[in-house]
């Protein structure tokens, strides 16, 4: 039988960041310990061997060797001689979600076949397993199938939704938060600047400052920034980059507008690249979506990235490690986790006192083969 190379290379994966193991290892110990009590596991009998657990929750060994590490330390297993693991005492059953039904609430055009990629999908993957586990259900809830928030407000009323992550502004959005708001369901907005309801995002200014941040570093200042000007968090990131030039004492970028649902249907990436490989020696994408179309663009037109310009994107979509492009991390699962912990918090603990939260997660250049130092006569030509 041939081997699949396709599979051989999505075994390569990354390594996983600190704030990610520890993710994974709260996961694992919550699941641990709920299969404890689901199983009447009493103090002598043994546990399932390392290997099988981490088949059993998708989770790394290294991170169920380390979990279980823990549980020792708190004397909740043992190792015995020849016998394996064992259960020495009967942990505490962590506070329950039993029933319990979170919504994800976002706009999605489902016709366009990218939407899968979308990070309210990430997301709804992400939280879906560790809500599972403890009891709860995850409903996904399109505002494109209704475009109407008082028909989500009935959804959300028959349905008896108990906790809400929302990810993108709607329309009427301010009306919209208060009507949750005022039947005390939890809200988490993923929205930059949602006022009253707790947040958690990614700080998106942050992120174009890493992308100017990076080809600077690298010599380049000839750079060109392809943005989505409908979308907000794409918008954030040109200032963010815009900023980061202005720190470095030079002017702003070019900006070259295009938009979300086109898919480049009219073109205009291919006849205007041509000009930006001449006249720029790096282009920032403002994320790996837009990344996609100017490499497919390059390809058709048989520019190479980076022989003829550097290309960073941001999000690190499947797409980007395949291809191999430099972008942003924009984790996923320590979003999810955040969020889901906030929310968790809120049910299990409520306080109509407490102030509202605002997080914001950490993300990070993953340096690929789709930047290259600037050469000296590209630097010839800038002065």
């Amino acid at each position: 039988m041939i081997p699949n190379v396709t599979e051989k290379k999505k075994e390569r994966k990354r390594r996983l960041t600190a704030p990610e193991v520890l993710a994974m290892q709260k996961l694992c110990h919550e699941r641990i310990i709920s299969d404890i009590h689901a199983n009447k596991t009493s103090p002598g009998m043994p546990l399932p061997g390392i290997r099988i657990l981490s088949r059993q929750y998708n989770i790394p060994l290294s991170v169920v060797r380390s979990t279980l590490d823990n549980l020792k330390t708190e004397g909740i297993i043992e190792s015995v001689p020849r016998e394996g693991v064992k259960l020495r005492s009967v942990p505490d059953l962590p506070a329950s979600l039993k029933g319990k039904r979170f919504a994800i609430i976002a706009n999605l055009n489902e016709d366009n076949p990218r939407h899968i990629l979308n990070p309210p999908i990430q997301l709804a993957n992400s939280i879906e397993p560790i809500l599972n586990e403890q009891g709860g259900q995850l409903f996904f809830i399109n505002y494109w199938r209704f475009r109407s928030c008082e028909k989500i407000l009935e959804l959300i009323d028959s349905q008896s939704i108990d906790a809400i992550f929302y990810m993108e502004p709607l329309p009427g959005e301010a009306g919209f938060l208060r009507k949750i708001r005022a039947r005390g369901i939890p809200i988490v907005s993923f929205v930059p600047g949602a006022k009253g309801v707790d947040s958690v995002d990614f700080d998106q200014e942050e992120i174009g400052r890493l992308q100017a941040e990076h080809l600077i570093g690298l010599g380049h200042r000839r750079i060109a920034v392809f943005y989505f000007p409908e979308k907000n968090w794409s918008v954030a990131r040109t200032q963010g980059t815009a900023k980061e030039f202005r720190r470095c004492g030079m002017p702003g970028p070019d900006l070259f507008e295009f938009h979300f649902e086109r898919d480049d249907s009219d073109g205009s990436i291919l006849r205007l690249l041509p000009e930006i490989a001449g006249k720029y020696s790096a282009v920032i994408a403002t994320n790996d979506i837009m990344a996609e179309r100017i490499l497919e663009a390059s390809e058709r037109l048989g520019l190479s990235v980076p022989k003829d310009f550097s290309l960073i994107g941001a999000d690190n979509l499947e797409f980007a490690v395949l291809h191999n492009l430099t972008t942003v991390h924009l984790s996923q699962i320590n979003l999810g986790n955040a969020a889901f912990e906030l929310l968790k918090k809120r049910i299990l603990l409520p306080d109509p006192l407490s102030r509202c939260e605002k997080i914001r997660i950490q993300c990070a250049i993953f340096r690929r083969n789709t930047t290259k130092p600037i050469s000296e006569s590209e630097k010839e030509q800038v002065s």
